[in-house]
């Protein structure tokens, strides 16, 4: 994209920007206040900077943050074309003509197919084509050509957002914040509608917002429950931010690993399981995290943390360990629990050089040569 204004010497790399060595940093986070209300605002480059692009947030919302090298935290931000710089390119290729289909095209079916087919729609929303699906098997030979705002009025359901709704429903959010916060608890069913990237996107912005926080695999507990208990998410907030200032930037932990060094916050005395806390730990900030075997390992840097970083802390100054050596560490350290064999498999991820007749791991293969022929 080139060196825009000096501004594009930055990298983005995994939604987290990092500072080169060779290159300033730019960016600085400051609050702006307008009628009583303050936003957050930063000085990077916008429309006017450069006539081909510029940058501006891709974050799911106000949560979703990363942390820039100087410790401040921002929303995610991405490159964008000029809408500008587009039109222009636009401009010289031909007219295209459009060919305008009627929303009544293929509406041909009879009073007695449409009553059919209100019968067997009785869930409120579908995918698109689940609902074709069922009509087609109602209706036979059913496309998604036929299905229109007119056929959906008449048996009392619309289009919105890739689904057909009910009409009882404004739009697709309307229908999921009334099904989520309906009960204390959420557990997201096993269907086709809650697989779509629209849904998936809603849950975790929720999770990002600390509306809901998962209590266990697919189930979580709402704000409906949260506020009967007079729990507000500014508690969340500070456990989380808690935690952050209680561990040393750069080394992993769990849970279990800082209540043995002390820690200790009042969100604890609700006596969740540790899938609950870890859950808040995991949203957009200044912790990474690993998963081995569904166990969490937490770390405070702005960048992806990788299974090399863990061997690496492990390892330390040594240049070879036997697998049961690490499994040692990862136990007697952290907490963590594996078997031998995932052992292995997290030995072979990494840019360690495991070596099978051995079982040791070694920092690298030159290092087992040496081993081997010394």
């Amino acid at each position: 994209m080139g060196n825009a204004s000096g501004y594009f010497k930055w990298e983005i790399e995994s939604n987290v920007v990092k500072n080169q060595s060779n290159c300033r940093v730019w960016s600085r986070i400051y609050s702006k206040t307008l009628w009583k209300k303050t936003t957050w605002q930063n000085n990077l480059p916008g429309l006017k900077e450069n006539p081909v692009a510029h940058i501006r947030p891709k974050a799911k919302d106000g949560n979703d943050k990363v942390e820039l090298p100087d410790g401040q935290l921002i929303t995610k931000q991405a490159y964008w074309l000029n809408a500008k710089y587009i039109g222009e390119i636009l401009n010289d290729l031909p007219a295209v003509s459009r060919q305008y289909i009627s929303e009544n095209h293929g509406n041909y079916f009879s009073n007695g197919q449409i009553e059919k087919l209100r019968n067997v729609i009785n869930n409120p929303i579908y995918t698109v084509e689940d609902f074709r699906s069922i009509a087609d098997e109602c209706l036979g030979g059913f496309t998604l050509q036929e299905i229109n705002k007119t056929l959906l009025e008449a048996i009392g359901y619309k289009i919105d957002s890739h689904f057909i709704l009910d009409n009882q429903f404004n739009d697709a959010n309307d229908y999921f914040e009334k099904k989520i916060f309906q009960h204390d608890y959420f557990q997201v069913p096993n269907n086709n509608v809650y697989q779509e990237p629209f849904v998936k996107r809603k849950i975790e912005n929720l999770e990002n917002a600390f509306r809901i926080v998962k209590i266990e695999g697919n189930m979580y507990i709402t704000d409906t429950c949260l506020k009967k208990a007079n729990v507000q998410k500014d508690l969340f907030l500070s456990y989380k931010n808690a935690v952050e200032q209680f561990i040393d930037g750069n080394v992993f932990f769990t849970l279990s690993s800082i209540k043995k060094k002390g820690f200790e916050h009042r969100l604890e005395e609700f006596g969740f399981e540790n899938l609950f806390y870890e859950s808040i730990l995991k949203r957009p900030g200044r912790l990474k995290y690993l998963n081995l075997q569904n166990q969490m390992l937490f770390r405070k840097t702005p960048f992806a943390v990788t299974n090399t970083d863990l061997l690496a802390e492990i390892f330390e100054n040594q240049d070879f360990m036997s697998l049961d050596d690490v499994l040692y560490e990862l136990k007697s350290r952290w907490d963590i629990q594996i078997s031998f064999d995932s052992a292995v498999l997290l030995a072979k991820s990494t840019d360690f050089y495991y070596s099978e007749e051995l079982e040791k791991v070694f920092e690298n293969k030159d290092l087992y040569y040496q081993y081997v022929f010394h």
